[in-house]
């Protein structure tokens, strides 16, 4: 069908950047289209550029591939190009109700299936269209229903078409218009909680993107309602909490809406390191009242990240109370959190790389403005190394050493063919504990306070060879405790706890009786291992294992053992 604005055509020339672009409108229900190419230079190579809708099939008879390119021929006087239509959905968007085609509107397009979509976003020309080709979504078989949207400034508002079933696509009129119905506009006066008005606040309708007002000195905007209508309106300011009212019903009313002073927390660091800021981890925590719970909704609220390096996120725990927010400093080494309205204290942390360097309480209040902390100057980066060997002396290759600077920040490296090993980047004064773990050897552990001076090492650690133990675990009446196969206590393993190590045991059970688990590769001076067993369905025992003891043997609860026989 014909267009009532039809698409363009664009020719240039490659090897002459100053030649006249020609821009033909096409009728698409034409039978011919005759135009000329104004051509300077010597090398006039004009390569016609067709729109997605139009596929060209031929070039003076000359079949041609995929491209939507067709290199004209100068030697031929009149170029004859065959084209055939793309299917696809012609998009018209009207001022309503003049029926102006309207520019510049952006227009987002959501195919969806279930509970998954995908969307893309694309822009309307000047004359108010867009050609949505059907052949060039490919997963378009795969989905259900396919839904426009039309942005506009906020003089205009939205529209939103009715999701179309995928299989009616090629049933429905073009071009396919989509008309903006509704001219009421709504009035609003945005104040503080003293009634005193708030200029240069935000009102937007609804989630209409780019559809923003702003509020006079006396703190009135206006805005065109969208379609289909909005619901509620969202209104924001700098100091500022963000809020969501229900839209009132008559347009002549004014809307009155209060917005609440905000706190805010900021960040800023003091000095530039050499890798970036983006190195330092933040972290905003709220625990709740003195009695452990978080205030009400009306009473606590936090916004949002409005410096920061872009990456962030949110934690909350009702049974714990708290409420987490994690970002990043920006290259700036700044980090705002905005739209803070509790009178919880709140706890700053910053890591870098892995070990903390500030932690501090910032006692907010509803709106007692902003809360700034320092970060303190940067320490000194330096490398741990050292050497693994065995007893005698010779370097032991491939051992996984795992250096943890906190409960979640740890780096795992491995020692290379003359036993060395390094790990760079580490925090001067940081406390690291490091543990070594290789097949054979047994587990050794060391804790080490990170100096800064250029010869940073721990030295040599020694690797001898694993101990081993064999335990057996009996019921209350003395037999060994062996688990049905299905019952809760199929799988069932013991473990040995060792500081930072969980050891569990070797897989191999050739000599063992029943009831029997051997544990190899313990470290060779094991004191303060201990030895953990269920001691009921909630709840673990642990017993110490002597220091070089080759065999050891627990005797599990009438509750461990009841549960352990019940069903899985």
């Amino acid at each position: 069908g014909s267009l009532h604005l039809p698409p363009t055509l664009e020719a240039w020339t490659h090897a002459s950047p100053a030649a006249k672009v020609a821009r033909t409108p096409v009728e698409l229900n034409s039978a011919t289209l005759e135009f000329e190419v104004s051509v300077r230079g010597s090398a006039p190579d004009c390569e016609l550029l067709f729109p997605d809708l139009l596929r060209p099939t031929s070039v003076n008879g000359a079949l041609l591939g995929e491209s939507k390119f067709v290199v004209l021929d100068p030697a031929v006087a009149v170029n004859l190009i065959e084209v055939e239509v793309r299917p696809h959905l012609a998009i018209q968007r009207l001022h309503d109700p003049s029926g102006r085609p309207l520019a510049g509107g952006s227009i987002n397009a959501a195919l969806k299936s279930g509970g998954s979509s995908t969307s893309w976003g694309e822009h309307l020309d000047s004359q108010g269209r867009y050609f949505f080709d059907l052949e060039r979504r490919r997963n378009m078989e795969h989905m259900e229903t396919l839904q426009f949207k039309v942005s506009w400034p906020p003089e205009i508002g939205s529209s939103v078409a009715p999701p179309i079933p995928v299989q009616d696509l090629e049933l429905l009129p073009q071009p396919l218009i989509l008309r903006f119905s509704s001219t009421k506009t709504l009035h609003f006066r945005i104040v503080d909680p003293q009634r005193a008005p708030i200029a240069g606040a935000e009102v937007r309708l609804g989630d209409a993107y780019g559809a923003e007002q702003q509020s006079d000195e006396d703190g009135r905007a206006s805005a065109l309602q969208s379609s289909p209508p909005a619901a509620q309106v969202r209104v924001q300011a700098d100091g500022y909490l963000t809020v969501y009212e229900a839209l009132t019903a008559a347009s002549e009313v004014e809307q009155e809406v209060i917005l609440w002073p905000g706190s805010w927390i900021e960040i800023v660091g003091a000095e530039q390191p050499e890798d970036g800021w983006g190195q330092l981890d933040l972290e905003i925590l709220f625990d709740g009242d003195a009695d452990g719970s978080l205030l009400t909704p009306q009473r606590f609220q936090t916004g949002q990240f409005t410096e920061n390096s872009g990456s962030t996120g949110t934690e909350s725990n009702s049974s714990k109370r708290f409420y987490k927010h994690t970002t990043a400093l920006s290259t700036q080494g700044r980090a705002r959190l905005d739209g803070i309205h509790v009178d919880v204290p709140a706890t700053v942390r910053v890591t870098y790389h892995g070990s903390t360097l500030l932690e501090t309480r910032v006692p907010v209040r509803p709106g007692d403005g902003g809360h700034p902390v320092q970060v303190p100057k940067l320490p000194e980066l330096v490398e741990v190394r050292g050497r693994v060997v065995d007893r005698s002396g010779a370097p032991v290759p491939g051992v996984q050493i795992r250096a943890r600077f906190s409960e979640r920040d740890s780096v795992t490296v491995e020692s290379g063919p003359d036993g060395a090993f390094r790990v760079g980047s580490v925090v001067t004064g940081a406390n690291a504990r490091l543990v070594f773990i290789k097949p054979g050897y047994g587990y050794e552990v060391m804790d080490y306070l990170v100096e800064a001076r250029d010869d940073d090492s721990v030295g040599e650690v020694t690797l001898a060879p694993g101990a081993h133990l064999v335990v057996r675990i009996l019921r209350p009446d003395g037999s060994p405790f062996v688990a049905a196969p299905g019952s809760a206590g199929d799988g069932f393993k013991p473990r040995i706890e060792w500081k930072e190590a969980v050891i569990p045991p070797s897989p191999d059970r050739s000599g063992l009786a029943a009831g029997e688990w051997r544990f190899m590769e313990l470290p060779a001076q094991g004191a303060g291992m201990r030895l953990s067993y269920p001691g009921d369905r909630f709840s673990e025992m642990s017993e110490q294992v002597p220091a070089g003891a080759l065999h050891f043997t627990v005797t599990l609860s009438e509750q461990a053992v009841a549960w352990l026989d019940g069903p899985g």
